[in-house]
């Protein structure tokens, strides 16, 4: 039996939403309240430097964005 953790470390949530990168891509979210031209997912502060992010909260905001099932949906021509 696999034990999904309840919250993740800023470089687990930027791989989590698919932000591919070995350092805290969700860093200046943090300050700006903004990502992708959205409202940043929400985070904890544990003690004075800890940050982690709820998976609950990083589904929540990938959940604001539209699904497609191919480009002609989007409107992307390529």
């Amino acid at each position: 039996m696999d034990i999904q953790p309840v919250v993740l470390t800023p470089n687990q949530a930027s791989n989590y939403i698919g932000i591919n990168t070995d350092g805290d891509a969700l860093k200046s979210s943090r300050s700006t309240g903004m990502l992708w031209g959205c409202t940043a997912p929400k985070f904890i502060k544990a003690g004075s430097k800890k940050v982690l992010y709820r998976v609950t909260d990083l589904d929540i905001f990938i959940s604001q964005f539209e699904a497609y099932s191919n480009n002609a949906q989007v409107g992307v021509t390529l």
